[in-house]
């Protein structure tokens, strides 16, 4: 049995757990700013992906205790890796926090997207006014004439 081996897994174990509580509650924080269509309902991929993090904590957890019971049995009999009772969890951390990520970036694509058609929209339906030649200027608008002076830079001509 290699004690670097199981620290170097327990390590990286810590590191996804920390890593999908990061982006869970960092998601959760500011999606009512960034991700959410109408302020009320989140979108089925950020939904998915928020359980998928959640899933890749419980089993980043299990997976740490898995470690322990195997460097705790080792006294008795030589541990391993791979065993299936540090496999199953580490697999279930990982592939949940990989389909997390990816559920994340598209949930943060389709907002791009539509804020960007939205944007877009807005321009196409509101026309900037401008002024034309010869158009009465609107009350409380200073003419030419009331027009404070220019206070450019001045030049010796």
């Amino acid at each position: 049995m290699d004690n670097a081996a199981f620290t170097l897994a327990a390590d990286s174990a810590k590191e996804i757990v920390k890593y999908s509580t990061a982006i869970l509650t960092v998601t959760i924080t500011f999606a009512k700013d960034t991700l959410l269509a109408d302020r009320k309902t989140v979108p089925w991929c950020l939904g998915t992906a928020w359980m998928f993090y959640l899933l890749s904590i419980l089993g980043g957890l299990w997976t740490l205790l898995a470690l322990t019971g195997q460097l705790a049995s080792a006294s008795s009999t030589p541990g391993t890796l791979f065993a299936p009772n540090i496999q199953i969890p580490g697999l279930l951390m990982v592939l949940s926090f990989v389909l997390g990520l990816v559920l994340t970036v598209v949930a943060g694509w389709q907002s791009v997207r539509r804020i960007g058609v939205l944007v877009d929209a807005a321009a196409d339906a509101a026309p900037v006014p401008h002024q034309t030649e010869g158009a009465p200027i609107p009350d409380g608008l200073p003419t030419q004439e009331q027009a404070p002076p220019d206070r450019g830079v001045q030049t010796d001509a």
